[in-house]
């Protein structure tokens, strides 16, 4: 046997000091046993029972599954004769449901085969029940909200200040839904703006939740004998608003005013309307269905032909007879016929061709102070203590340069003076831009530590580099006064108090210093122009970057209405309009001509 086993074998088997019965007369079976016992895997007891009572019960598998699993753990456990225990206790201790666990704790003498029969009749008892209501958590939510409501809920004690103390913790640390910021109730910067994604009211594009188009799978299959009006309408006394398109035309010699739908696929003439015609109707039956706005299927009386006479044109043409409407109505096909409406391939405004042209042509963009849509809350943490600074001495050198920058920032509306007490008073920081004026910046080493942080990414150069690739054309806007763009409410307002030798003043505008700035105003930024397909924008600095005269055009005239539409505006000292490179941050982004 040793002569085939092979190398290998014997590497194993010179050192094994096997223990013959007989030395002179040594069997083959001995010499097996030694092999088996070298190849047995060694065991280790304590492991093992930690594997063992560590392993968590799957209530989907059942409780036959879990007991099967726990036998073919405890075989290298060596619990001997209190196997069953360690598996009955384990049982118990896994059970997750309470009032199970409860019944078994309560049985006298609990033994194995008991709990597993008591287990096995609460899950057969489970899965009945959910069998024969489908719906019974709907139903009990219903129960317990009756239940809640019953005669004895007057009685019940209120809890005023816990409700309050958790609905001011979820709007402290929960972002709003509709904006994707922290504020108060009834204070979000959305309510009544326009998403650029689906076109609803109230809520940002940055935080929409409507599906996009590329994820429909499947969709009903189209009715071939349906066509698609949105204009079915009926008319409403005393109410002469106009509320679309329409044009007075002849119908058999009779001046009827249609209303002129280009997204309508059918002509509509009120049953009304086509009984009052001079001449006779030979109307036809149909079995084509018109399809409304929401999806309502309105069944025709028949369809007529008639002539309808423009300014300069005329046309015979099939109108559906229905009683479901009050208004006639005129579809695409027939507005092109009579000349009514025509198709515009391109209206675009022309581009501006020079810096100089662009001031020009958007010279709102460029003027005033900005203000972006809602007001901005500061969250600080209640349980700091607030801190008032005393004034620092202002060098002499400044002096009237710094009055004269707090009358100006007091005219513009970004500062007020202050009579009354407020908790927080900041120092006064004063820093000299390269044009020579003061940036008047607070102190706020206490104030930033109760500020809670409002995280937002911030991107860096590298970040904006693969955007960049395969463009030649630049564009680099700077928006003008950055941070005062964005407006305080009235309670950020008094933290943001600071003194003076004239006396307290407080900020209506975010200022800097405040370590939640740049995240704010990031944020702000990126949901207002972030979704221009070409731009990219860092703090106060927008690139925007094409491969062609054409597209920069684009981008740029999208950028300037955006602007004009959220009263954002640009510095025009710092624009570099059409460049091949920048010498901003940016320069290390844009390749060389």
């Amino acid at each position: 046997m040793l002569h085939c086993v092979g190398e290998d074998a014997l590497e194993i088997y010179n050192p094994l000091s096997i223990q013959y019965a007989d030395a002179q007369a040594k069997k083959m079976e001995e010499v097996l046993t030694a092999f088996r016992q070298y190849c047995a895997p060694r065991k280790n007891t304590v492991f093992e029972r930690h594997q063992f009572w560590a392993y968590k019960h799957n209530e989907e598998a059942g409780i036959d599954k879990f007991v099967t699993d726990l036998r073919l753990r405890a075989r290298d456990c060596e619990f001997g004769e209190s196997e069953d225990l360690m598996l009955r206790d384990k049982i118990v201790f896994s059970i997750a449901d309470h009032r199970l666990r409860e019944r078994l704790l309560s049985t006298a003498d609990l033994p194995l085969h008991k709990a597993i029969d008591i287990c096995r009749a609460k899950e057969a008892a489970t899965m009945q029940a959910r069998a024969m209501a489908p719906n019974s958590s709907i139903e009990e939510q219903l129960v317990h909200a009756v239940s809640n409501t019953g005669r004895f809920a007057k009685y019940a004690k209120p809890q005023p200040n816990s409700a309050r103390v958790a609905l001011q913790e979820e709007w402290r640390t929960r972002a709003c839904r509709n904006c994707g910021r922290l504020h108060k109730p009834r204070q979000c910067p959305a309510y009544n703006m326009d998403c650029r994604k689906c076109g609803k009211k109230n809520h940002f594009a940055a935080v929409c939740r409507s599906n996009p188009d590329v994820a429909l799978v499947e969709a009903e299959a189209p009715d071939v004998n349906a066509l698609y009006i949105a204009g079915i309408s009926r008319a409403h006394k005393g109410n002469s608003r106009d509320t679309g398109w329409s044009s007075s035309l002849r119908v058999g010699g009779t001046l009827v005013t249609f209303k002129l739908d280009t997204g309508a696929e059918a002509n509509v003439l009120p049953l009304a309307v086509a009984e009052g015609l001079p001449m006779p109707l030979n109307m036809q039956r149909t079995d084509t269905v018109l399809v409304a706005y929401g999806g309502v299927r309105i069944q025709p009386k028949g369809v007529v032909k008639l002539l309808v006479q423009a300014r300069r044109k005329q046309a015979q043409l099939y109108f559906f007879v229905t009683d479901a409407s009050d208004t006639p109505l005129l579809g695409r096909q027939a507005c092109v016929q009579l000349d009514l409406v025509r198709k515009v391939e391109a209206l675009a405004r022309s581009a501006p061709a020079t810096k100089q042209d662009l001031l020009q042509q958007y010279s709102s963009v460029f003027e005033g102070l900005g203000e972006f849509p809602g007001e901005h809350h500061i969250y600080t943490d209640p349980k700091a203590p607030p801190v008032i600074h005393g004034c620092r001495r202002i060098p002499y050198s400044v002096y009237d340069r710094l009055k004269d920058t707090l009358d100006d920032l007091q005219k513009r509306g970004v500062i007020s003076r202050v009579t009354k007490p407020t908790a927080w008073v900041s120092s006064l920081c004063i820093t000299e831009k390269r044009n020579g004026s003061l940036r008047v910046c607070l102190d706020p080493k206490d104030l930033n530590r109760a500020i809670l942080h409002q995280h937002f990414s911030i991107p860096t150069p590298e970040d904006v580099q693969g955007k960049l690739a395969g463009k030649t054309i630049f564009t680099i806007l700077d928006e003008k006064d950055g941070y005062h763009q964005i407006k305080l409410d009235d309670e950020s307002a008094d933290l943001c108090t600071f003194n003076t030798p004239w006396g307290r003043y407080r900020f209506h505008r975010l200022p800097f210093g405040i370590k939640s700035a740049s995240e704010v105003f990031q944020q702000t930024n990126s949901e207002a122009f972030g979704d221009i397909e070409g731009v990219s924008v860092i703090a106060d600095d927008m690139i925007i970057a094409a491969a062609s005269k054409t597209e920069h055009d684009s981008i740029l005239q999208k950028v300037m209405d955006r602007a004009i539409q959220l009263n954002v505006k640009f510095n025009k000292d710092k624009i570099q309009y059409m460049v091949g490179r920048s010498d901003t941050w940016a320069t290390s982004l844009v390749p060389l001509e």
